[in-house]
């Protein structure tokens, strides 16, 4: 596992060997409880449905839905005068 002063994230192993020790349950087991977890947050963050799911102390995601912006132009350099360049739509 990290040591305290190391800057570095668990990886997906050394997560999956963490809470397998910790919890008694096997590292299949977690990892299927993490993959059912992705699809349950991938649903609910779906189009049809709320756009927010909520783990009780631990996390809250809300999806923020909001129209695209339209084309602008921009000037390339204030010394180049004339020289406008198309600004991508996002």
């Amino acid at each position: 596992m990290n040591s305290p002063t190391s800057k570095k994230p668990l990886t997906k192993t050394e997560m999956t060997a963490a809470l397998a020790e910790s919890t008694g349950l096997t590292k299949t087991q977690i990892v299927s409880l993490f993959d059912e977890l992705a699809t349950l947050i991938k649903k609910e963050l779906g189009e049809e449905e709320a756009g927010t799911i909520n783990i009780s102390n631990l996390l809250k995601i809300k999806v923020v839905r909001k129209p695209a912006t339209p084309e602008t132009q921009r000037h390339q350099s204030i010394h180049k005068r004339g020289n406008h360049l198309q600004g991508q739509a996002r």
